[in-house]
């Protein structure tokens, strides 16, 4: 029972074991629990828990240190990150006062990022490990994203435009392509010229000037609603999309 942060805590724990994990989202963001399409009503939750079907999915490795089922990210969104935890507003509003104090301070940093395919070099204001698809806000990141298919994405925003932003927070619209890059992967190395803010699923990991992540396939059993098996329809047409633009 928590957000991404105390979910990732507990997954810690049961990657590569039998138990099967349950979540009652009860955080700020609930990241994990909008990919999945929980109910937040506790009733429906534990009616979950006895009609849900067990699924395992995907976790991404990071530095060797820990893990991260959902997203993480270098730049921006760490940045952000680090202020909410820092002040007393909260929810979408507070996500929202704090993207502009964000915005008007944050820089582009220098990255080197070698997939298993390419090397590439850019400038960005953020890189995002997306294992998922979606923020805790709703925001769409990963059109792409399925936590079962044994790769992650990276996605580099190389240009900034608040009001694209605030679509993406509160309408859930699927971001601008033309200013930002995604790479599907199973692993990644990614080093900056300076470090710069770090988080996962939501929490605030310091500064880093080299990430180093890989795919680890089907090692958390998770309990998801039966008629989640699948990926939507509209998960479907988006992934369709995309891929047919790119």
């Amino acid at each position: 029972m928590g957000g991404d942060g105390t979910i990732n805590l507990v997954a810690t724990k049961l990657v590569g074991t039998n138990i099967p994990m349950g979540i009652l989202p009860a955080g700020s963001a609930n990241g994990l629990a909008r990919e999945f399409q929980l109910p937040s009503s506790p009733d429906l939750i534990l009616e979950l828990i006895e009609t849900g079907i067990v699924r395992e999915m995907d976790v991404l490795k990071i530095n060797d240190e820990f893990i991260s089922l959902h997203l993480a990210d270098l730049g921006l969104n760490a940045q952000l990150i680090k202020y909410f935890e820092e002040s007393n507003w909260r929810g979408k509003l507070g996500y929202a006062k704090l993207l502009l104090k964000t915005l008007w301070r944050t820089q582009r940093v220098r990255v080197t990022i070698e997939t298993d395919k390419e090397k590439i070099e850019r400038k960005a204001y953020m890189v995002v490990l997306a294992n998922a698809r979606t923020y805790g806000t709703g925001a769409v990141i990963n059109p792409i994203g399925d936590l079962h298919d044994g790769k992650f994405e990276v996605i580099i925003v190389r240009k900034l435009a608040f009001s694209v932003l605030l679509k993406m927070i509160f309408r859930h619209k699927p971001y601008n392509s033309e200013k930002i890059e995604i790479y599907s992967t199973t692993k990644v190395t990614i080093r900056s010229n300076r470090k710069t803010y770090f988080q996962a699923d939501g929490e605030y990991l310091g500064r880093k000037d080299f990430i180093q992540a890989e795919i680890v396939t089907g090692k958390l059993k998770i309990i998801k609603p039966a008629e989640d098996a699948e990926l939507s329809l509209e998960k479907q047409a988006i992934r369709h999309n995309f891929l047919s633009n790119t």
